[in-house]
């Protein structure tokens, strides 16, 4: 768990106990098989709990408290034909936010760096992204989404095929904190300086951030009111007095020194064949 999420937790038991219940963990990997529904009933049976919170899971898991009724709320977003309360970041709304940022500061060429986990939330990024390119008026838009594995390696190679071809982005939206620290360094590995040759923006926000140079444009969340929020839909749902419906955090953006305004030369020139890359495998 990231340390935004580690916290989220943590308030959010405080807020529980507050009013008289445990918050208890259960994880597991195997929550992540592709049919995990023995395991799942297994916990689920030798566990007596008011509420079920799922954090993030799979369509197979979500499914499987659906189906059989079981009081559950799910922090993340649920996939499509889901019907349990949910609580998550709009992140639709934040790439779609994303994308229009940095078209408006020129950006013609951009990116879009995302895992190729196929969770709820990573879904929604998507179709906030393809959403946002649909609607810009602009006809020159190269903007690919491009998948990677999640490890160093997997994002160097990315990265430096990126670069490598013939319309090379000035603009990159990066959907998790983790990812991103992988891509500036390489990139200033590279030789690509940021803001000058590329900016970056984060759909997500994690303390560490604050320390990195130069400062990153991001998503900040108030995960204190997040909790806040989520104990009080929580005991609703573990009291039957919830229906099932969506709710959302809204990020705040905050613009950061990794964004800048793209020049002429960035937009028209080819770098690709003037990058000294290493290929990593």
């Amino acid at each position: 768990m990231s340390q935004p999420h580690l916290l989220l937790v943590d308030e959010l038991r405080r807020h529980l106990y507050k009013s008289g219940y445990q918050l208890e963990m259960r994880c597991d990997a195997r929550l992540g098989w592709r049919r995990p529904e023995r395991f799942v009933r297994q916990i689920y049976e030798e566990t007596r709990a008011a509420c079920w919170i799922l954090f993030t899971q799979g369509l197979k898991v979500q499914q499987w408290f659906q189906e059989r009724r079981a009081v559950a709320f799910i922090l993340g977003t649920p996939h499509e034909g889901i019907q349990l309360p949910s609580m998550d970041s709009d992140h639709r709304a934040i790439c779609y936010h994303a994308v229009g940022t940095l078209l408006s500061f020129g950006h013609r060429r951009l990116a879009f760096l995302m895992p190729k986990a196929r969770v709820a939330g990573m879904l929604e990024s998507e179709e906030g992204y393809r959403a946002a390119l649909l609607t810009a008026r602009a006809t020159d838009l190269v903007a690919p989404i491009v998948y990677h594995d999640g490890s160093v390696e997997g994002i160097q190679r990315l990265l430096n095929g990126l670069f490598r071809s013939q319309t090379p982005p000035t603009g990159i939206l990066v959907s998790h904190p983790r990812h991103l620290l992988t891509t500036m360094t390489h990139l200033s590995k590279i030789g690509l300086r940021i803001p000058e040759d590329v900016s970056i923006i984060c759909a997500d926000d994690d303390e560490i951030l604050a320390h990195v140079l130069p400062s990153v444009a991001r998503y900040v969340i108030d995960y204190s009111d997040y909790a806040k929020r989520l104990a009080h839909h929580v005991l609703l749902a573990a009291t039957g007095y919830l229906k099932p419906r969506k709710m959302f955090i809204m990020a705040k953006f905050q613009k950061g020194y990794s964004l800048a305004r793209v020049t002429t030369m960035q937009n028209n020139h080819n770098k690709g064949g003037s990058v000294n890359t290493n290929v990593v495998s």
